[in-house]
């Protein structure tokens, strides 16, 4: 889609729960009940200070709402007081997540942070869900500290990233110590993870038409990316410990600030969620 044809659609906001309801006596007692059209919500300050400088939103102005802790749930939603902060009324719910769309995550081998700014923005447009930065051991020289210490800035970034490209939802961001620790967390938490080799025999477009059948849709999906300098043999040892299998992208090599987000591109499209 154009600039010029984006720009002509509702402005989308994410925001924190809890919402104030239209009609508290439906939710008496219910404080995790849902939304309900009519219900009021505030922007938060920052949001609140772009609709109003920048935007020029006025009272009546139609917005779309996103709720923090209900991710997949879009709301159309109008403009009712100017603030500060900015209220919002929600009027009806445009979109409702069924669950069946994959969750993708991409391991990060920590670069220069600068680039890992690159991969936060680049990364949320095309729809990776989780983002895990590791120490790994070809990483520079400090890196986790100072990633620790920027994770806060890659949030903006990626709720800015997300607001623009109409995300759903806002990515996960964790800074994690090693790879294992990584792929432990992972499995863990159900996914299916793939580490991008140049040099391995099958190919990740293979890979998913292998699950055609099945569908990867409905699952979750994990993509580990080396920094620079790769991954040593010691991490591919301990990543095929894991249980993590080996692909290649494809006949190319790409950059490390590359290859993860091509990658989630390639995945989205082949599960028709692009």
């Amino acid at each position: 889609m154009s600039g010029e044809h984006a720009s002509r659609r509702p402005v989308r906001f994410f925001i924190a729960s809890p919402l104030e309801r239209k009609n508290r006596a439906v939710h008496e007692g219910s404080s995790s009940a849902p939304p309900a059209a009519g219900s009021l919500a505030c922007l938060d300050a920052e949001d609140s200070h772009h609709a109003v400088r920048v935007l020029r939103l006025r009272v009546g102005d139609g917005c779309e709402i996103v709720q923090s802790d209900a991710p997949g749930r879009v709301w159309a939603a109008t403009i009712e007081t100017m603030g500060p902060p900015v209220g919002v009324r929600l009027t009806r719910l445009m979109e409702e997540s069924s669950g069946a769309v994959l969750r993708l995550a991409l391991v990060q081998g920590l670069l220069v942070l600068s680039k890992v700014d690159e991969i936060i923005d680049k990364g949320t447009q095309v729809g990776i869900d989780e983002f895990l930065m590791v120490q790994a051991e070809q990483s520079p020289v400090g890196a986790e500290r100072k990633a620790a210490a920027r994770v806060e800035r890659w949030e903006r970034v990626a709720r800015a990233a997300a607001k623009q490209s109409r995300q759903p939802a806002l990515p996960r961001i964790t800074v994690v110590s090693s790879v294992t620790e990584a792929a432990q967390t992972l499995n863990g938490d159900g996914f299916l993870s793939l580490v991008l080799d140049p040099g391995a025999e099958r190919t990740l477009s293979g890979l998913l038409k292998e699950h055609e059948g099945t569908t990867l849709c409905g699952k979750r999906l994990a993509l580990f990316v080396g920094p620079e300098g790769g991954w040593t043999e010691a991490e591919r040892a301990c990543l095929l410990n894991q249980g993590v299998e080996v692909v290649r992208l494809g006949r190319r090599i790409l950059r490390a600030e590359t290859a993860g987000i091509v990658a989630a591109a390639v995945v989205r499209s082949v599960c028709g969620d692009w």
